[in-house]
């Protein structure tokens, strides 16, 4: 599936060389075979992260790693996906109306980094819980996650950049060397069973992936002169934008990445074992997920655009296709996973990695649901409904942890039953709100997040 199909032509450059504004036909985005190929690319190197991970430490040693991996993306994701979205669709904006994008490349770059010092500080203040809770007094695990996190501040950075720009190479050349670079630390784990090594690995990736676009062929577009005037980029009123955009991304990552936190922190003899195997089966469901990472990045920023030029239909189509891909997909998951997902699970992780395949198929069916709501969320963005959109999220988390704690059972099992319910009924909840929305007046368009409407 190309990620990167629906795009606008251009009018010829004006002065500054940017593009003037113009209704134009859909034809296939420039990168968008390289944006495909990262997105199929990172999944599958994500599984052979883990699958490495798994068999050359075992189920005890790698319960750390995977909450390592749960951790890190979840507060990455909290933190800095609201910078990306909010970069990616000022930057379409300001490009869209041939305007100058560096005035908001500097203020987002300027939040970005301060994030970034206030993470590494709350991280430094809570080393000693952060290490003992979660980490089993692996004090290089912490330094790892801090690292990460710092990474990931400037990948989705760069990402909110290329995918405004629209610049599709740019973002699956990142998405290829995040996980390339992963891999490639872990090899060695087959030699030395490290848990250290395996958390530096996921560390490297972050940094690795957030450079790789800067020395590639085609990173011109990122300079982004227009021919407007630059005007300001009022971080204060992005904010209006950015905050809910925040709470939506807390739930996302609850809901996503929330389970083996849950698990580690409930304790136990055998914690880090329940949550290493919690996250493998976890991981074994999400390659729709995955693949949602390349149409994130193009859809934000090309609903954004259909808004500003008024195609409302071509708005709604594209929505409804999106969707409509995503869910049957998601059904051969759930298929899939319960008819050989046990088998896959003992052959991908190996000896200890038992998972039933009733739980499998909650674990897909809630990855579906996930999915169609993702979609339909990115959709309230480019219209400025951020914060319907960050209530329904929150409400979807709080459900989850609600459920997870209340339910009676295995680790596994209350996480995928507790999923599967929350994400389904996220979905409905957006499709819902989607369907009552479809009396919007034709020709709706989007505020520019950090100027005045």
């Amino acid at each position: 599936m190309s990620t990167a199909t629906v795009t606008i032509e251009r009018a010829p450059a004006a002065a500054g060389g940017e593009p003037a504004a113009g209704v134009a036909r859909s034809r296939r985005a420039p990168g968008a075979l390289l944006m495909s190929a990262g997105t199929v690319g990172s999944g599958v190197l994500a599984y052979a992260f883990n699958a490495v991970a798994a068999r050359a430490l075992g189920p005890a040693d790698y319960g750390p790693i995977a909450v390592l991996w749960a951790a890190m993306f979840l507060v990455a994701v909290v933190l800095f996906r609201p910078v990306e979205q909010t970069l990616s669709r000022a930057v379409a904006q300001r490009t869209a109306d041939g305007g100058d994008v560096r005035p908001v490349v500097r203020s987002v770059g300027t939040l970005a980094a301060a994030t970034v010092v206030a993470a590494a500080a709350g991280c430094a203040l809570a080393w000693r819980p952060l290490t003992d809770g979660l980490f089993d007094g692996r004090d290089a695990l912490t330094a790892m996650l801090v690292v990460g996190i710092g990474g990931y501040g400037a990948s989705y950075f760069m990402r909110g950049l290329v995918g405004g720009r629209r610049w599709y190479a740019g973002y699956g050349l990142l998405l290829l060397v995040d996980g390339g670079v992963r891999v490639a630390v872990a090899l060695p784990l087959f030699l030395v069973g490290s848990p250290a090594l395996a958390a530096a690995a996921l560390a490297a990736a972050a940094v690795a992936g957030a450079v790789a676009p800067l020395l590639w062929r085609g990173r011109g577009v990122l300079r982004g002169r227009g021919a407007a005037p630059g005007e300001p980029f009022r971080l204060r009123s992005a904010t209006h934008f950015a905050a809910p955009v925040t709470v939506l991304a807390a739930g996302d990552q609850v809901l996503l990445s929330g389970g083996p936190v849950l698990v580690m922190l409930h304790g136990g003899p055998h914690a880090g074992t329940a949550a290493g195997v919690v996250f493998a089966a976890t991981m074994l469901v999400r390659a729709p997920a995955y693949l949602f990472q390349g149409v994130a990045a193009a859809l934000l920023p090309n609903l954004t655009t259909m808004l500003v030029r008024r195609d409302e239909h071509g708005f709604r189509r594209a929505v409804t296709r999106t969707v409509a891909i995503l869910a049957g997909f998601s059904g051969l998951m759930i298929l899939g996973a319960f008819v050989v997902g046990p088998a896959v699970m003992r052959v991908l992780y190996g000896a200890g990695f038992d998972a039933g395949r009733l739980d499998l198929a909650l674990l897909a069916a809630g990855a579906g649901g996930y999915l169609v709501a993702a979609t339909l969320s990115q959709a309230a963005l480019a219209r400025s409904e951020a914060v319907g959109a960050a209530a329904i999220w929150a409400a979807s988390a709080a459900v989850f942890v609600g459920l997870e704690l209340a339910l009676p059972g295995a680790a596994l099992h209350r996480v995928a039953l507790a999923f599967c319910v929350a994400a389904l009924a996220n979905a409905a909840a957006f499709w819902a709100w989607s369907s009552a929305r479809r009396d919007v007046p034709r020709g709706a368009v989007a505020p520019l997040a950090g100027q005045e409407a």
